[in-house]
Parts: structure tokens; C-alpha cells; sequence
């Protein structure tokens, strides 16, 4: 009986499937991982959906257009985007903006929570608004009541609760 398992050609067979499935690994693992640029060097990239100046569609309720942009973080790994309140200028509606989070507010709407990241515009240097969430909560107490008096008025009455300002940090932890 000829045993085939040590000829020269069952070895070239052998040699060639083990570099056939490491070529296929590899170049499955570089076509699946992408890099996870979503937070890189304190900035996030934001998408424009409601205006200042615009009517926010789900808090209407006296239809007093918001002073701040909201835009929208997605991510693959998300199914919500998070959403994110823009201190600046007006903004075009679509625009892809770089943003810098300062801190998340959030409040209740019966058992749904509503969170948002407040953030500077990236590209412009505003000392005013602080570059972090401490410095952001000490200089700008009128501005953090004026945000949150918005959408109390927005909602009604007793309809939203559990007004609270955090860190962004946790927000940003879970979007990536």
C-alpha cells in the first residue's frame, strides 16, 4: 500500500491551502476594520439638521425657533445618532461641521430621555464658551439656563423633567 501523506506533492497541496487561507484572512480583516476616527484630538464631526432660526420639529409646542444649531454624530456602531446642540453662528442645513464637546445635557419626556452634546464650533477659537466642561459650566451659567429654559418652554407644561448638565465624556464614550 503506497502511503500518500509525505509525497512531494501532497506537501505543495498542503503548503498552498495554508497560503491560500492566510492571504484570505488577511484581506478580509484590512476590508472589515476601518479606523475609528470619530474622536480625534477633542473634535467630532457633526451634520446640520435643524438651523438656528429653524422651527425644531418634536419641541414646537410655542414655535420659537432654537438660538443654537443641532446637528447629528453618527456612527456605524449606533442606531441613534446623538444628537448635538452647536453654539455659533447659524449654519447651513446639511452642513458637516467639526465640533468641540463641552458638555451633555439631557432632561426627560415621560420614560424617553433626550440627550444632547452641547458643543463650540471647532474652527473658531471662543474663549468665551470655554474648552472644557468645567470652565464651560463656571463662565456661562446665563447661557446654560437660557438652553434649558428653551425647551422647557418648548415642552409645555410639567411635560419634560430631570433637567441635568454632565460631561460630555460619557456621551462620547458610548458613541464609539
Amino acid at each position: 500500500m503506497l502511503d500518500h501523506r509525505n509525497t512531494p506533492m501532497s506537501n505543495q497541496i498542503i503548503f498552498a491551502l495554508v497560503a491560500l487561507s492566510l492571504l484570505f484572512s488577511c484581506s478580509n480583516s484590512s476590508k472589515s476594520e476601518k479606523p475609528d476616527v470619530l474622536y480625534k484630538d477633542g473634535i467630532l464631526e457633526s451634520t446640520i439638521f435643524v438651523p438656528a432660526g429653524e422651527v425644531y420639529s418634536p419641541f414646537e409646542d410655542l414655535e420659537v425657533p432654537p438660538f443654537f444649531n443641532v446637528g447629528e454624530v453618527t456612527h456605524d456602531n449606533r442606531k441613534t445618532p446623538l444628537k448635538t446642540i452647536i453654539l455659533s453662528q447659524r449654519l447651513e442645513k446639511g452642513q458637516t461641521v467639526n465640533v468641540k464637546p463641552l458638555s451633555l445635557f439631557s432632561f426627560k419626556t415621560d420614560t424617553v430621555e433626550h440627550r444632547f452634546l452641547v458643543s463650540s464650533y471647532a474652527t473658531v477659537d471662543n474663549k468665551k464658551l470655554g474648552d472644557n466642561f468645567s470652565t464651560f459650566m463656571s463662565i456661562n451659567n446665563d447661557l446654560q439656563m437660557a438652553i434649558e429654559y428653551w425647551f422647557r418652554a418648548q415642552c409645555g407644561l410639567e411635560k419634560c423633567n430631570s433637567y441635568k448638565w454632565s460631561q460630555a465624556y460619557k456621551a462620547i464614550r458610548e458613541i464609539q
